[in-house]
């Protein structure tokens, strides 16, 4: 059997992992922290919590605080605290959550991305399943395979740390799923944990879907 056909018969199974599409969401401290901030506040000083990312080529930052009232636009989702969030970062961050420590007395974000490994092919294909788009969801093209000796360091940060590790010979990525071949010299269970962790990491840290036309293939900051 083909490399190709044991990635699609790996397909055909039922996956347990699905997109996370929910909105940002406030633990329960976090929304008493806000709420008591905002209704301390002077009474002619009307203020919101305000989200906004930061968008970096291997990272992202999540920065948060108050500003003025007068900044706030109409989300595209309903939240428990008065918002200020552009849309870009607001359909970025589905999915994660803001929560807020007292020990620090400061609030943080946290990008609660998950990830399982539903099937193996011998040991030597690996199928990691993500709660986040590996290929956004409007790119054209929706499957993507590539074997080692064709990358090159112009392609995706993703692609580029997954090679990187030396321990891949191909992947095959498809939606929400990335299978990885690997080299036959490297154990299967050191391979499957490096790979996973490659992969939090990357989703945790900068997490930008992957949009492909054309045989053209870029990193996008969020889906419409």
């Amino acid at each position: 059997m083909s490399l190709i056909a044991k990635f699609l018969s790996i397909f055909e199974k039922r996956k347990s992992i699905t997109v996370n599409q929910s909105p940002l969401y406030f633990s329960e401290t976090a929304i008493e922290k806000i709420k008591n901030h905002l209704e301390n506040r002077p009474a002619n000083v009307k203020s919101a919590f305000k989200v906004s990312v930061v968008y970096q080529k291997e990272k992202i930052q999540c920065q948060v605080g108050f500003d003025d009232y007068k900044l706030i636009r109409k989300t595209l989702f309903e939240y428990p605290v008065p918002l200020i969030i552009a849309e870009q970062d607001e359909l970025f961050l589905r999915g994660a959550y803001i929560d807020y420590h007292e020990e620090e007395a400061a609030y943080f974000y946290y990008p609660n991305v998950h990830l399982e490994v539903l099937d193996r092919s011998g040991g030597f294909i690996f199928l990691f399943y993500i709660d986040r788009y590996v290929i956004s969801a409007d790119s054209p093209i929706q499957t993507f395979a590539l074997a080692k000796e064709n990358f090159e360091n112009s392609m995706p940060y993703l692609l580029k740390l997954l090679f990187e590790t030396k321990m891949v010979e191909s992947v095959y990525l498809e939606k929400n799923s990335i299978s990885a071949e690997r080299v036959k010299e490297i154990d299967k269970d050191h391979f499957e944990k490096e790979i996973a962790e490659t992969i939090l990491s990357y989703f945790e840290k900068c997490g930008y879907s992957l949009y492909i036309k054309d045989l053209k293939i870029e990193a996008r900051q969020f889906e419409k």
